[in-house]
């Protein structure tokens, strides 16, 4: 082989190696691009909850509300109530709507305890009330309680129900009324 034939032979094998190795480079970067890439009308699924319609109070009993829930669509809590004997309550109904595209299911219920007290320091009244408060939320309309594993599917408005009652003995009356502040109630979703 002559001299410019080998310079031939040579240039021709780069050029044919340059052309495979750029190829699959081509194609690596042609698959890492489409491996991201999103059909147009894709859309990603997720639950959007929001809370909504709070009720006015229903009292039972002698039950008063003192100071009226914070309510926004992701939060109720930081209301007030008094109370006088067993059977005093209030209760709220409210909304949660899942406006996403996927189901939402309960993973947490959590009620506060609430912090007792009365216009007239009484340490021990105060302790026995808050013991003996008793906190249920429920669907609205039945006696299902709420608990961790429960669905709100996707597009569904569910109508839940918080019931706030003192039950202590009968033989224990108040002296004066007691507040009960501190109530809130904390849901998440996963």
């Amino acid at each position: 082989m002559s001299k410019t034939s080998m310079q031939n032979f040579v240039i021709a094998v780069v050029a044919v190696v340059a052309v495979i190795i750029s190829s699959q480079r081509f194609s690596t970067v042609s698959n890492l691009l489409s491996f991201n890439e999103k059909k147009e009308n894709e859309v990603e699924s997720t639950f959007d909850l929001k809370l909504a319609n709070l009720s006015n109070a229903n009292i039972v009993g002698d039950a008063r509300v003192t100071l009226e829930p914070t309510f926004t669509p992701s939060y109720l809590g930081d209301f007030e109530m008094t109370v006088k004997k067993p059977g005093d309550g209030i209760s709220y109904t409210f909304d949660i709507e899942n406006t996403g595209t996927e189901d939402a299911k309960i993973s947490s219920v959590n009620i506060t305890n609430p912090v007792c007290t009365s216009t007239v320091s009484n340490p021990n009244a105060e302790s026995y009330v808050c013991d003996n408060i008793i906190y249920t939320l429920t669907y609205t309309g039945t006696d299902d309680e709420v608990k961790v594993g429960d669905k709100i599917d996707s597009n569904e408005i569910v109508s839940l129900t918080l019931d706030v009652s003192y039950n202590g003995a009968a033989w224990y009356t108040p002296v004066v009324p007691m507040i009960i502040s501190g109530i809130n109630t904390d849901i998440s979703f996963e």
